[in-house]
């Protein structure tokens, strides 16, 4: 099995040649002696194909002839404005402001203060009881019990699956804890 592929460096300077879509295929001949020859192919949108074996075949160059397979398609990067008003780069030539982060960025981030205060509610209060029998299940080994208990108490499949991974850690820590105590 013979193998052409092209550098990805090609691939990038072929692609930036133009702000156009490029397709990137997979070509596979038989060839006489029942192997298979396969090669990437890069087509731009109007141009033929740089393959030999579509030009041996003698297959029509008017229209980019077809890969075996389409692996993806890629949109070329955008050029930087020419300062120009016509022509493919056009627009007025500016420097991006670095602005300032918005509050809206840190959204979901757990600050310090709420970590801790979280920490001592949990110490203090201790688990609700659905999250005993959680980790009740989880000690026996019964994970899609606990995941489906869960579920029915928090309402989704998500939830419940990071409930479930937040009591198997706490259960993780209690043994460990344990463990360290029993072999002194």
């Amino acid at each position: 099995m013979t193998t052409n592929i092209l550098a990805e460096a090609q691939i990038s300077n072929l692609i930036n040649q133009e702000k156009q879509f490029w397709t990137i295929g997979l070509c596979i001949h038989p060839t006489a002696d029942n192997e298979t020859l396969t090669h990437l192919h890069v087509i731009p949108p109007c141009l033929p194909s740089p393959c030999s074996q579509h030009r041996r075949r003698r297959l029509s160059h008017s229209s980019p002839p077809p890969p075996s397979r389409v692996l993806f398609q890629v949109m070329a990067p955008k050029q930087p404005n020419s300062g120009l008003f016509v022509g493919m780069n056009k627009g007025h030539i500016v420097t991006k402001k670095d602005l300032a982060p918005r509050p809206s960025d840190r959204k979901g981030k757990t600050s310090k203060r709420v970590l801790f205060v979280r920490s001592l509610i949990r110490e203090v209060a201790g688990f609700a009881p659905y999250e005993k029998r959680i980790t009740e299940l989880l000690k026996v080994g019964k994970d899609k019990r606990a995941l489906k208990v869960a579920k029915r108490k928090l309402g989704t499949h998500k939830r419940a699956k990071r409930k479930r991974e937040e009591m198997a850690n706490v259960l993780r820590k209690m043994r460990s804890a344990g463990g360290g105590e029993k072999k002194k």
